[in-house]
């Protein structure tokens, strides 16, 4: 919600359960995350509202929502047999009150990777609100060409991708150290690694194998 406020837009977050038929009516562009519960119930305070979207007495006018433009996102958990219904179901009775569907339904799975369904949708999100409603957004890089790209199925390249392979090459000179001083004060530096600082050169005059040869181990 910050980061569409950060665009441009005037977003509000509204629990179902303080859900007004008519402040809905008259909201141009409303998005519903709708999760399932149980086997294919809604929550407790999504109930009313789908009460009143099945519209059994056909009470609601079929272009009650007109002027409105929606998208669903669905959280459910593909263990359950109805994976999502509410999130379906949402998604396919929107327009029988009048709402128009500006982005497809899409689906997050709890029982494997919601958080980054959720974060690629919300991308979706972002790109179809700006292109469709924001006056200024081609030139903030929201174009109709990367909304095209994706309603067709295809993945939008990613502004930067950090690369499988990288390759680097290094050149190494070899120096004559007999002459460099050490660059730091002996007394400065901890006595397990000083050695690695001030110790001289010395050659290898006997390297002998300390183990017992006698031992089976």
């Amino acid at each position: 919600m910050e980061e569409l406020r950060k665009l441009g837009f005037d977003a509000k977050s509204i629990d179902l359960e303080d859900f007004n038929t008519e402040e809905l009516q008259e909201c141009k562009v409303a998005v519903f995350l709708m999760a399932t519960y149980g086997e294919g119930e809604p929550t407790d305070n999504a109930t009313r509202f789908l009460l009143w979207l099945k519209n059994v007495e056909n009470e609601v006018p079929k272009d009650y929502l007109n002027n409105t433009d929606f998208s669903v996102f669905g959280l459910g958990n593909k263990q359950y047999d109805q994976y999502n219904k509410m999130g379906i179901e949402t998604d396919e009775l929107l327009p029988t009150v009048g709402a128009k569907r500006f982005m497809d339904l899409e689906l997050g799975d709890d029982n494997g990777t919601l958080e980054e369904d959720f974060e690629v949708w919300k991308s979706h999100l972002i790109l179809h609100l700006m292109v469709k409603y924001h006056p200024n957004a081609e030139e903030m890089g929201y174009t109709k060409d990367k909304l095209q790209i994706l309603s067709s199925g295809g993945e939008l390249e990613e502004e930067f991708k950090i690369p499988d392979k990288i390759n680097c090459t290094m050149n190494a000179e070899i120096i004559n150290n007999k002459n460099i001083k050490p660059n730091m004060n002996p007394e400065h530096i901890n006595t397990s690694t000083r050695h690695f600082f001030i110790a001289p050169e010395a050659k290898i005059l006997v390297n002998k194998e300390l183990k017992n040869t006698k031992s089976k181990n």
